[in-house]
């Protein structure tokens, strides 16, 4: 395995496989999207575009796309920076947590939805505050800031702590370091944890069906209730749509980190 030809090989040869199986199931899913009926059959009835068409003029899918984007990209704000906020205070005290401390912050990601589901329920229904934005915004946060913490860690890891020194003996106070040092060199991965918390919140199920209502209604939630009763076309877009938007955000966020740590590390 020491031979770069031969690493390469298998290497490219688990990505391919690992792209046929990502890419066939979306494959399946288009061509039920393609249906001109109520139903989705395989293989489709007369193909059409109709179903894309659909979730873009309904007025109850519209509302569950933007119910979307507000409350992932508030999901994605709140868990990335409280986890950069924690990721920041260890490291420029340069200690370790603790394994209660570390335990606190991966066990909300670490349960089952479940249960996390249904503790949320449980506390604030009887507050009145089911179903709520603000809820299941807190809600997904409190999943994702573990996450967000663990990449923050490893951004401000890479961090040169001579760059610190170099400000300070030219003058520099800690809020001048911390917005013209710290904030430039780790904002392109604090851009992505706040995409990669987004688009967990965006795809979760279970959060979105305890917490939610029709009133508070986001799109894998509107999902889960029409398959309740039966596989449409419309249904089946709406799934293309999230996951091609999943990819463009998903590449579009790892191809700016990545030129920003090459940037960094010429420097």
């Amino acid at each position: 395995m020491r031979n770069p030809a031969r690493r390469s090989f298998f290497l490219s040869l688990i990505a391919g496989a690992l792209t046929v199986v990502t890419v066939m199931p979306m494959f399946v899913v288009f061509v039920l999207s393609l249906n001109s009926g109520r139903y989705a059959f395989f293989p489709p009835h007369n193909p059409t575009l109709d179903g894309y068409r659909i979730i873009l003029t309904d007025w109850t899918w519209r509302r569950a796309i933007s119910e979307t984007l507000l409350i992932s990209a508030a999901a994605g704000l709140i868990a990335g920076g409280c986890g950069a906020c924690l990721a920041w205070a260890q490291w420029r005290s340069q200690a370790s947590l603790h394994a209660t401390q570390i335990l606190a912050v991966v066990v909300p990601s670490l349960l089952p939805p479940l249960v996390v589901a249904l503790g949320f329920y449980l506390a604030f229904a009887r507050l009145g505050w089911v179903p709520t934005r603000a809820v299941l915004i807190v809600a997904h946060a409190t999943v994702s800031v573990s996450w967000s913490y663990l990449l923050s860690t490893l951004a401000f890891d890479r961090i040169d702590r001579q760059f610190l020194i170099v400000a300070r003996s030219l003058g520099a106070t800690e809020p001048q370091i911390l917005l013209r040092v710290i904030v430039p060199l780790v904002f392109p991965s604090f851009l992505g944890v706040v995409i990669f918390c987004g688009i967990l919140a965006a795809n979760d199920v279970v959060l979105n069906v305890f917490l939610g209502s029709s009133q508070v209604d986001t799109l894998s939630r509107h999902v889960w209730m029409g398959l309740r009763f039966e596989l449409s076309p419309e249904t089946a877009a709406a799934a293309i749509v999230a996951g091609v938007v999943t990819v463009a955000l998903v590449s579009v966020t790892a191809t700016v980190v990545q030129r920003s740590l090459s940037v960094y590390s010429r420097s």
